[in-house]
This record gives C-alpha cells, structure tokens and sequence, in this order.
C-alpha cells in the first residue's frame, strides 16, 4: 500500500476503508462458492476462510485510538430515504454504526440539523448532522433507543458472520 489517495479537501483516504472493500468482495466470492456446494472438506475449509475474512473486516471497521466514532461501523451502500425539513430525498448510507452514519444526500444541508432517516429493518431514526466532509454527510444518532440499538447491531452482525 504505497501511495496514499488524497480527497479533494486533502484529507486521506483511510487505506483501512479500502482493506474492508476488498474483504467483502473475497467474502462475496467465497459465498457464491459455498452456495454453489463442494466436498465436505472443501466446504469446511471455506466457512473457515470466510469466517477469518469477517474478522479481519471486523478489526478494520472497529474503532481505533485516532477514530473520533467510538462504535463499530459497517461499510455499506443501502439506498434509503431520508426526510430534510419535511421533504423526502434519495439517500445513500455509506457506513453505519449504532452512533450514527456516513450517507451521501443531494440536498443542501448544514451542520447542526436534523434529519429523519429510514434504516434497514430499524425503521425511522432522528438524525443530527455532525458534519459534511469530502466523503459526505457525518450524522450522529443522539436519541436512538435500546430497540433501534438491537436492530443495528442485529444488521451489523448479520453482515459480518453471514
């Protein structure tokens, strides 16, 4: 990992965010590959290259001492809706943790608002924008309940140890 990319603002680009994409495209494959069936011994040897995969991407999407996030945060792309002063938008969520969210959003928003957006099988959940960076939008959730905090992490872990 020679170089690093710098972003438009330049920040860098964290090469751990790289890491994890090439992760889950090996773990994507070895799944194809398990769905497809081999010999016994084969299979468990590739429930094992899968689960050591899911583990790696695990320590590189956890915290570390320089992250001002302090939760575990899965990459992603889920499409979504999100809802800027009472009106709907397109919504993308780039990573997700029970703490908040990286989404990109093509309306004009600024730090301090609020926002409504719909997760996955969490439903909606009030958003507050922390941030708007070169890689989008930071939010911060400040008033998720216990239930919502289950279902994300629900969500998380079943990305991880498919």
């Amino acid at each position: 990992m020679g170089e690093t990319t710098v972003l438009a603002d330049d920040m860098p680009l964290d090469p751990r965010r790289e890491i994890s994409a090439r992760l889950e495209r090996l773990d994507g494959q070895l799944a194809r590959m398990l769905r497809v069936g081999a010999e016994d011994a084969m299979l468990n040897d590739l429930n094992m290259i899968q689960h050591e995969i899911a583990t790696l991407r695990l320590i590189f999407n956890s915290p570390w001492d320089n992250d001002k996030r302090r939760d575990l945060r899965m990459p992603s792309s889920i499409a979504t809706i999100a809802t800027v002063r009472g009106a709907e938008a397109d919504c993308v969520v780039e990573d997700m943790s029970v703490g908040g969210a990286l989404v990109h959003l093509d309306v004009d928003i600024r730090p301090g608002e609020t926002i409504e957006l719909t997760l996955p099988e969490t439903g909606l959940v009030s958003a507050r924008v922390v941030n708007i960076s070169a890689t989008g939008i930071h939010l911060a959730f400040p008033d998720i309940n216990d239930e919502q905090i289950s279902t994300i992490l629900d969500f998380l872990q079943a990305n991880y140890w498919r």
